[in-house]
Protein backbone atom coordinates (compact mmCIF):
# COMPACT_ATOMS: atom_id res chain seq x y z
CA UNK A 1 0.00 0.00 0.00
CA UNK A 2 0.98 3.35 -1.03
CA UNK A 3 1.75 6.21 1.54
CA UNK A 4 2.31 9.81 1.73
CA UNK A 5 4.47 11.11 4.74
CA UNK A 6 7.30 13.13 5.49
CA UNK A 7 10.55 11.83 5.58
CA UNK A 8 12.96 13.82 7.34
CA UNK A 9 16.46 15.02 6.79
CA UNK A 10 18.74 18.04 7.43
CA UNK A 11 21.00 18.73 10.40
CA UNK A 12 20.02 17.95 14.20
CA UNK A 13 17.82 20.45 15.92
CA UNK A 14 17.31 21.94 12.16
CA UNK A 15 14.41 19.43 10.64
CA UNK A 16 13.83 20.13 7.10
CA UNK A 17 11.46 17.16 5.64
CA UNK A 18 10.69 15.90 1.88
CA UNK A 19 7.14 14.77 1.30
CA UNK A 20 7.14 11.56 -0.25
CA UNK A 21 5.38 8.51 -1.87
CA UNK A 22 6.54 5.13 -0.57
CA UNK A 23 5.19 1.82 0.41
CA UNK A 24 4.16 1.74 3.89
CA UNK A 25 6.04 -1.25 5.60
CA UNK A 26 9.45 0.75 4.09
CA UNK A 27 11.29 3.53 6.13
CA UNK A 28 10.84 7.24 4.99
CA UNK A 29 13.69 7.52 3.74
CA UNK A 30 14.34 4.32 1.77
CA UNK A 31 13.55 4.01 -2.31
CA UNK A 32 10.79 6.43 -3.01
CA UNK A 33 7.85 6.39 -5.54
CA UNK A 34 7.59 9.98 -6.26
CA UNK A 35 8.84 13.45 -3.97
CA UNK A 36 5.72 15.79 -4.10
CA UNK A 37 7.31 18.76 -2.24
CA UNK A 38 9.27 20.09 1.14
CA UNK A 39 7.98 20.99 4.37
CA UNK A 40 10.00 23.26 6.53
CA UNK A 41 8.25 23.32 10.46
CA UNK A 42 10.53 26.51 11.69
CA UNK A 43 9.14 28.41 8.73
CA UNK A 44 5.98 26.55 8.39
CA UNK A 45 6.82 26.61 4.61
CA UNK A 46 5.21 24.13 2.71
CA UNK A 47 6.00 23.88 -1.63
CA UNK A 48 4.76 21.09 -2.99
CA UNK A 49 2.89 19.63 -6.55
CA UNK A 50 -1.27 19.99 -6.27
CA UNK A 51 -1.95 18.08 -8.76
CA UNK A 52 0.08 14.97 -8.06
CA UNK A 53 -0.96 15.29 -4.28
CA UNK A 54 -4.32 15.06 -5.81
CA UNK A 55 -3.45 12.32 -8.21
CA UNK A 56 -1.71 10.25 -5.61
CA UNK A 57 -4.96 10.38 -3.48
CA UNK A 58 -7.47 9.63 -6.32
CA UNK A 59 -5.50 6.20 -6.91
CA UNK A 60 -6.01 5.31 -2.78
CA UNK A 61 -2.74 6.74 -1.23
CA UNK A 62 -3.09 6.75 2.38
CA UNK A 63 -1.32 9.72 4.06
CA UNK A 64 0.22 10.24 7.87
CA UNK A 65 -1.57 12.04 10.56
CA UNK A 66 1.03 15.04 10.11
CA UNK A 67 0.49 15.15 6.09
CA UNK A 68 -3.43 14.74 6.59
CA UNK A 69 -3.43 17.67 8.99
CA UNK A 70 -1.17 20.01 6.62
CA UNK A 71 -3.84 18.95 3.52
CA UNK A 72 -6.84 20.20 5.79
CA UNK A 73 -4.41 23.58 6.08
CA UNK A 74 -4.25 23.71 2.72
CA UNK A 75 -7.78 23.10 1.33
CA UNK A 76 -7.08 19.43 -0.72
CA UNK A 77 -8.52 17.72 2.15
CA UNK A 78 -11.31 18.30 5.00
CA UNK A 79 -11.48 17.67 8.44
CA UNK A 80 -14.70 15.56 8.19
CA UNK A 81 -12.84 13.27 6.09
CA UNK A 82 -9.72 12.39 7.85
CA UNK A 83 -10.28 9.54 9.56
CA UNK A 84 -11.00 9.85 13.80
CA UNK A 85 -8.17 8.77 15.06
CA UNK A 86 -6.31 11.79 13.18
CA UNK A 87 -8.41 14.68 14.82
CA UNK A 88 -7.72 13.98 18.79
CA UNK A 89 -9.16 16.39 20.73
CA UNK A 90 -7.55 17.91 23.58
CA UNK A 91 -8.72 16.45 26.81
CA UNK A 92 -9.41 18.59 29.95
CA UNK A 93 -10.04 18.05 33.57
CA UNK A 94 -14.01 18.56 34.70
CA UNK A 95 -13.96 21.54 37.12
CA UNK A 96 -14.24 19.86 40.49
CA UNK A 97 -17.90 20.85 42.08
CA UNK A 98 -17.78 23.16 45.07
CA UNK A 99 -20.82 23.03 47.77
CA UNK A 100 -23.15 25.66 47.31
CA UNK A 101 -22.27 26.79 50.84
CA UNK A 102 -18.92 27.23 49.77
CA UNK A 103 -19.56 28.90 46.48
CA UNK A 104 -21.84 31.28 47.72
CA UNK A 105 -20.22 34.50 50.15
CA UNK A 106 -22.39 34.61 53.00
CA UNK A 107 -24.28 38.51 52.61
CA UNK A 108 -25.96 38.65 56.28
CA UNK A 109 -22.48 38.85 58.18
CA UNK A 110 -22.21 41.46 59.78
CA UNK A 111 -17.67 42.13 60.11
CA UNK A 112 -17.60 42.69 64.17
CA UNK A 113 -15.20 45.98 64.95
CA UNK A 114 -12.84 45.46 67.44
CA UNK A 115 -13.10 47.26 70.99
CA UNK A 116 -10.87 49.48 72.77
CA UNK A 117 -10.23 48.28 76.20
Amino acid sequence: MLMIRLARFGKKKQPFYRVVVNEKQNPPTSKVVEYLGTYNPKSKELIYDKDRVAHWLKTGACYSRTVGMILVKEGLLKKEDLPKLYTVEKKRKPKKEVPEEQAQPAATEVPVEPTAA
